[in-house]
């Protein structure tokens, strides 16, 4: 990685190398631009430096005085966003949702906040390339929203927190239903999220309510 002296132009500089400005970066470097990148704190190795527990975490305190400016200036009290090269993604877990399509349209199909002013088609591709870039864990078929391409990496398997939440000697399984056999509708609309079946978590061996079920993902007992 270039380091450019004070002296010298360059075409970029970005404030924050977290999951935003890092990538931005990354990119803008790709095309063949000059950038600069700049971030508080030291520089840590997750693996050698700190451990993924509350206590470890500390070291990424933000604590010093910042406020929120404007009519109403808010002072920030302190959190682990990151306060190191990097940002938040020092301690990113590699899970990232995508909006599903009636959400851009909160306020018209669900009834509260704003819409947004755009379209949940415009975003999907968007979507494809940040996943790809900061390569996000998830499930091989994901069973919310429009088809989409597989995650770059596999579903994280349970910790010991996960497994102890388990009930005792019960196989788990996520599902989702099919949609019934009516009139297709456009994604997104208020029909089609109404007549798409909610996905379920369901015991091994129980009677499903509907004839068609697709597994998901079956977690080690």
């Amino acid at each position: 990685m270039r380091e450019y002296p004070d002296d010298e132009a360059v075409d970029f500089a970005i404030v924050g190398t977290g999951a935003g400005g890092g990538t931005l970066a990354c990119k803008l470097a790709e095309h063949g631009f000059s950038v600069v990148a700049l971030d508080a704190g030291p520089y840590w190795r997750p693996l050698e430096d700190f451990a993924s527990d509350e206590m470890h975490q500390s070291k990424l305190y933000w604590t010093d005085r910042r406020i929120v400016d404007g009519d109403n200036p808010l002072q920030l009290g302190a959190n682990n966003s990151g306060k190191s090269v990097g940002g938040s993604t020092v301690h990113f877990a590699m899970v990232s949702l995508r909006f599903r399509p009636e959400w851009f349209k909160s306020r018209s199909q669900l009834g509260y906040a704003v819409d947004w002013p755009l379209h949940w088609r415009e975003m999907w591709n968007y979507y494809t390339e940040v996943e790809q870039a900061l390569k996000i864990s998830g499930p091989l078929r994901y069973p919310w929203g429009p088809k989409r391409p597989r995650y770059p990496y596999r579903p994280h398997e349970l910790n010991a927190a996960a497994l102890a939440l388990a009930p005792p000697r019960a196989s788990w399984r996520v599902v989702s239903t099919a949609r019934t056999r009516r009139s297709p509708s456009t994604p997104g609309s208020r029909d089609s999220a109404n007549r798409a079946k909610a996905s379920a978590v369901v015991r091994e061996g129980s009677k499903p309510r509907t004839s068609r079920i697709r597994v998901v993902s079956t977690p080690r007992p």
